[in-house]
């Protein structure tokens, strides 16, 4: 983690001025920085603002870091961390007296992280918090004691590794060496061995049952011969059905059209019949009149008499009707 920005307001002795400016150190390109001045001029205050922004820890409580007359303060530390630029921004607000006992109100604490995007800043904070502070200790992979012992010793307190326990100390160099990230891999590590295991035994088991499968191999080559064989002779067997399906279609076919044809036949017998009798009933009719001309030529010196009397009784009628109408007359 190499720090590149500090900006300060009303954090300890640093305050804003009267135009409220805040108090920005720009510390990119700089690697080796000295601090001077008299005591109480504000050095430890510069590392204890760095401390307080990254971890909110500092030698005092948080709102005894506050500047004297003012109700919040702000640091905003920027840091690169590999090839990445971050930027944390923790906030104050004093607690407030209330109520006519004199009770005070605890303060509040903000916490931003954001992380360097192209030209912009992109938020990455949680939605706590703590959760956030969670996030910004996984970044820097160091916890506020372990910074207090190897990279940072406090003033007053050089002693601060050699005056804590066995315990403590452990704690403090697995950090330092990053010891914590080698039980993660050794706990991925026996998971991953875990998983492996199951995944071998499966792989037993499965061979155990190709294995068993491979006995009936032969057997079942001959079922598949077998079956291939009865699939060849069905095969054979469709194609005849088929080409009988075929033949019985086609003669169907043909039957169907005499069944046509036997229908057409029979609608034209049907009208020849009726032809027929009609031209029976017309030669009974012919027969009548011939035998009727018959019995008339055959009876022709009557008939003719007949119409000679006939003629002779007209005319005498006529006669007798001329005199009859004389006589009238």
């Amino acid at each position: 983690m190499i720090p590149t920005s500090l900006v300060i307001q009303n954090f300890m002795c640093y305050r804003g001025g009267d135009d409220s400016a805040d108090l920005r150190l720009s510390l990119d390109g700089v690697h080796v920085v000295c601090l001077s001045g008299e005591n109480g001029a504000g050095k430890s205050a510069l590392l204890d603002a760095i401390t307080w922004a990254l971890w909110g820890e500092a030698r005092t409580p948080d709102d005894d870091l506050i500047a004297q007359g003012e109700s919040e303060m702000r640091v905003e530390l920027t840091f690169q961390l590999g090839d990445q630029l971050y930027r944390v921004t923790r906030r104050r607000q004093r607690g407030s007296s209330s109520g006519k006992r004199g009770g005070t109100s605890s303060g509040k604490t903000f916490l931003d992280l954001q992380v360097q995007n192209g030209a912009g800043w992109k938020p990455i904070a949680e939605a706590t918090v703590r959760e956030t502070q969670g996030r910004i200790a996984d970044l820097l992979r160091m916890s506020y004691t372990t910074f207090i012992n190897a990279s940072f010793l406090l003033q007053g307190r050089a002693d601060e590794f050699t005056a804590r326990t066995p315990a403590e100390r452990k704690q403090v160099l697995a950090e330092i060496l990053d010891l914590g990230e080698y039980q993660v891999l050794e706990a991925k590590a026996r998971e991953r061995a875990r998983d492996l295991d199951g995944q071998l035994k499966g792989l037993r088991g499965k061979i155990e049952q190709l294995e068993q499968s491979a006995d009936k191999l032969g057997a079942w080559a001959t079922l598949v011969r077998e079956a291939e064989d009865l699939a060849a002779r069905t095969d054979t067997q469709v194609a005849e059905a088929e080409q009988a399906q075929a033949s019985a279609a086609a003669r169907l076919r043909g039957l169907e059209q005499q069944a046509e044809q036997r229908k057409a036949l029979l609608r034209d017998l049907d009208v020849l019949r009726k032809e027929q009798r009609e031209h029976n009933q017309e030669l009974a009719t012919l027969h009548a009149r011939i035998a009727a001309a018959a019995e008339l030529v055959a009876r022709r010196e009557e008939i003719t008499c007949g119409v000679a009397e006939l003629e002779a009784a007209r005319k005498e009628l006529e006669r007798l009707e001329e005199q009859r109408a004389q006589h009238q007359a």
